[in-house]
């Protein structure tokens, strides 16, 4: 029991495997759609939406759809704002295995911290939000996410561009009290590089 204890890993992987065995039914959709391809991504962008709202108390707009007056890309998936009105996040939801940041992806991505503006007086019109984040979610991540998220943040400068997969995601959604902790889990995204639970420990 002291090993076990002390050794994190260990632990992780017993309540993981708890978490993975109390999943709801919509927890279970939201993994079926994160690994369905070009077939069910729409439906994933809106789930995602959905828990990011419920879970962790974001206003969240589903933007995925949208058409941009001006040249470039559209917007990004999801663009999620903290509840003070004074923070955001752009989400690009990838609904594949193995993802890893292609060159294709990075430049939409730069294209849609451009648009933030855009985003930001569409919606909120009357405050200045901050973007902090550019968020790729996935069914899970390739082992070269990492360091192309990195080196991708370093060219960009100040907007942190990260990862996460979705069954992680789901772990945070689990915590308690995670929407009156809100602020504490937006500081704590503030990296780049892909994300785990352990962020919140």
């Amino acid at each position: 029991a002291e090993n076990f204890s002390e050794d994190k890993n260990v632990v992780r992987r017993h309540l993981q495997s708890v978490i993975e065995k109390a999943y709801s039914a919509f927890e279970d959709n939201l993994i079926l759609c994160s690994e369905s391809g070009k077939g069910k991504a729409l439906e994933f962008e809106k789930l995602l939406a959905e828990l990011f709202r419920r879970k962790f108390g974001f206003a969240v707009k589903h933007t995925g759809q949208l058409k941009r007056r001006t040249s470039g890309h559209n917007f990004g998936d999801l663009y999620i704002v903290d509840s003070g009105k004074t923070q955001s996040i752009i989400s690009d939801a990838k609904a594949i295995s193995d993802y890893a940041l292609p060159i294709g992806d990075k430049d939409k991505m730069r294209s849609y911290i451009r648009s933030h503006k855009e985003l930001n007086d569409k919606y909120y019109p009357n405050k200045e939000i901050r973007l902090i984040l550019g968020l790729f979610i996935a069914r899970t991540m390739s082992s070269f996410f990492d360091r192309n998220a990195k080196n991708f943040h370093k060219k960009i400068g100040d907007i942190h561009i990260s990862g996460i997969e979705i069954k992680e995601l789901i772990t945070l959604s689990k915590i308690r009290g995670m929407k009156e902790r809100q602020n504490e889990f937006v500081n704590s995204l503030k990296i780049s590089g892909q994300i785990n639970s352990s962020i919140f420990d």
